[in-house]
């Protein structure tokens, strides 16, 4: 089967949908909710527009929907081939090095569409990267140590994303541990009904 590539907006959105049927302004709702926009940049209207892509591509599956005296309103369910791209975009997503991290961030919320046998060895993967990229770091942060002509605020910059990787390289170690430990990582939305 042909892998799909979907942007992190895309993947939110089928990850949502897999959990449970509904309508775009359902989406919009969560989203808004959950404060979504604070650290993917997403509007109502390019989750509209997403919507009626997945569509097209047949990733989502729209239903006409009437409730009381309600309107019709179109629910969305997720197709084999939405989940089979949901779980490859997860994929993807833990295995980003993506440097603001909002792939990571889609895929580590969205975690619980993925098994348990596939996310572990891709956070193990993720943690041995970030020990690798710690170690470069420390590297980094001796050599501008030892060049009088690079500024402090140079050296600050060196230090700065060496804190964002131990503190990431934390928060993969504590991800794991839930997986490993509890089943409150299988889920998104029964947390936000």
């Amino acid at each position: 089967m042909k892998e799909t590539t979907l942007s992190n907006i895309a993947t939110t959105l089928l990850a949502l949908v897999s959990e449970k049927p509904m309508g775009a302004y359902d989406m919009v709702g969560i989203l808004e909710k959950t404060n979504f926009e604070r650290w993917l940049a997403v509007s109502p209207s390019s989750i509209y527009t997403m919507v009626k892509t997945l569509e097209k591509r047949n990733l989502i599956r729209g239903e006409q929907v009437k409730q009381g005296n309600m309107p019709e309103k179109t629910i969305f369910s997720i197709t084999a081939a939405g989940t089979a791209a949901l779980e490859d975009n997860l994929r993807r997503c833990l295995e980003s090095e993506d440097a603001n991290n909002a792939a990571f961030d889609v895929g580590m919320l969205f975690v619980c569409h993925l098994q348990k046998k596939t996310v572990l060895p891709l956070l193990d993967e993720r943690i041995a990267r970030l020990k690798r990229d710690i170690q470069r770091n420390e590297t980094q942060m001796h050599a501008v140590k030892q060049n009088p002509g690079i500024p402090f605020i140079g050296s600050m910059l060196v230090r700065h994303n060496r804190l964002l990787k131990e503190a990431e390289l934390q928060l993969t170690y504590e991800l794991i541990a839930e997986i490993e430990q509890t089943d409150s990582w299988q889920y998104f939305l029964a947390g936000n009904e």
